[in-house]
């Protein structure tokens, strides 16, 4: 791994060896940062296209109803015209 003069160096240098030491630590630290945000990432992107995918289904079915309902509206105030419309003939008194 080290030859004789990379050895030699590292112990008239101590600090150059905690210096390495230390780097190494901390890039495997950013790495597995970095690993671990990736995941995460990953997983909101499902969590997003899941809901994704809720919220058009709930949008369609929310369409359903309000053309339902208008529907059922329309019905009603025409009948409330119709019973007006009779009452002013004078068809039901």
């Amino acid at each position: 791994m080290f030859d004789k003069q990379a050895v030699k160096q590292l112990i008239k240098n101590p600090l150059a060896a905690m210096l390495i030491l230390a780097v190494t630590i901390i890039q495997m630290f950013i790495q597995d940062t970095l690993r671990r945000s990736n995941i995460a990432s990953k997983e909101c992107m499902e969590q997003v296209m899941y809901l994704r995918e809720r919220v058009e289904k709930l949008e369609t079915q929310t369409d359903a109803y309000t053309r339902t309902v208008l529907f059922k509206d329309m019905q009603i105030k025409k009948q409330s015209q119709l019973i007006d419309s009779l009452y002013r003939k004078g068809s039901l008194q």
